[in-house]
């Protein structure tokens, strides 16, 4: 596909195309390819114009599994997802399969799958991952040019009956690229009209942002944490001093999973509030192959993980103090799928529960000093109050 996409590259290595393409078209009569190696197969004979480009995609209309009318195919990951947003894996077969319509000059056919398509970005446009992302709006921009710029003249009008919002739109060869867009406050139930006229293509989208209670998450989180890729356990280890500790943070593949092994994996560990990690820590290894860290968490690229237990233990040192501590949290999750996750939050026991008056003894005294807080009998029970506010000035003017 890379050396097809780029035709001086086709033109100087022509041997090996050809050689390539006989390898493919061999695999496809064989029919022991998977259904994401058969998207991509299909996309590069498409490519070179082979004859068994329409083998492929007769063979995946085979396998495919309808959902509302619109073709799609089980990965590893399986069909379904536990939110709205598919797998990235059917993303990318179904861009692919798109893609080798388009080459085939067979719109018709992809019509369904455009749509289906437009309709799983995200509120910024794009989809999980990059690779997703890219091919998806490779072939998406395939078909919106092919549509053509000049013969564009599309009207919109959305409007809210029971209010004064009215919002225009005009879609011409002149402004087509341009993104166009408007915000309404909903504080209540709205009901919105949407009317448009004219030819053309173009892309509609509706945003719907919203607050949901933590508890309802954690309840969620909770449901779902039977079905996570990957076994994932955290331990804090921590001195007596309470300014060093050692994250053990052990992990693997579940035996549930279909894969045997993934491809490269991200540990994003979130730091306690006043925590880093240790200088010199978590240097690249075989297993590690690079370090991110952030202000507030370290990320490790990890090339791959199987079903036996890996460990990393991660010293982490306190450069601020901080009283009660709240939870830290450590994801797990596939880079290339990242609905294949597990995530587990931590936190030292101790520090939870100790307030600032632990720094600067009971009466804050040492914290402040030459300033004496005077606390009646009536607003003693407000004591320990003014001593964490009291504790907290401190820190900041220390």
């Amino acid at each position: 596909m890379a050396l097809l996409e780029d035709e001086t590259y086709m033109e100087k290595y022509p041997d090996n195309v050809s050689r390539a393409q006989v390898y493919l078209e061999n695999q496809v009569t064989g029919g022991l390819v998977s259904n994401y190696s058969l998207c991509l197969v299909a996309y590069a004979l498409a490519l070179v114009n082979s004859p068994v480009a329409q083998t492929a995609l007769s063979e995946l209309k085979r396998r495919a599994d309808y959902i509302d009318g619109v073709m799609m195919w089980r990965s590893s990951a399986g069909l379904q997802s536990h939110d709205w947003q598919p797998h990235s894996a059917q993303i990318e077969m179904a861009s692919y399969v798109l893609l080798a319509f388009f080459k085939r000059a067979s719109f018709i056919e992809g019509i369904a799958l455009l749509k289906w398509l437009s309709k799983q970005r995200n509120h910024l446009g794009g989809y999980r991952t990059t690779q997703d992302t890219a091919i998806a709006l490779q072939a998406l921009s395939y078909y919106a040019a092919f549509s053509g710029a000049n013969a564009i003249d599309l009207r919109l009008n959305v409007s809210a009956p029971a209010s004064t919002f009215v919002s225009l739109y005009s879609i011409n060869s002149t402004n087509y690229r341009t993104y166009q867009s408007v915000e309404v406050n909903a504080n209540e139930d709205i009901h919105l009209n949407i009317y448009t006229e004219g030819r053309g293509f173009a892309l509609f989208q509706m945003n719907i942002f919203y607050n949901v209670e933590s508890t309802a998450l954690s309840h969620n989180h909770q449901h779902t944490s039977d079905e996570e890729a990957f076994s994932l356990d955290v331990e804090v280890n921590e001195d007596r001093d309470h300014n060093h500790m050692l994250l053990s943070i052990c992990m693997r593949l579940k035996d549930s999973q279909l894969i045997a092994h993934t491809g490269m994996v991200i540990l994003d560990v979130g730091m306690l509030s006043g925590f880093s990690l240790s200088p010199g820590a978590a240097a690249p290894t075989d297993l590690i192959r690079k370090v991110e860290i952030l202000p507030e968490k370290v990320n490790l690229y990890l090339d791959s993980l199987n079903k036996s237990d890996v460990c990393i233990g991660l010293p982490v040192i306190r450069d601020y103090k901080v009283a009660r501590v709240q939870d830290a949290v450590v994801q797990l999750y596939d880079y290339y799928e990242p609905a294949r996750k597990a995530v587990r939050t931590y936190n030292s026991e101790f520090l939870r529960n100790m307030d600032s008056c632990f720094f600067c003894d009971r009466d804050c005294g040492v914290c402040r000093p030459g300033i004496n807080v005077i606390a009646s009998s009536v607003l003693s029970s407000h004591s320990v109050d003014t001593c964490i506010f009291l504790g907290v000035a401190a820190l900041l003017f220390l």
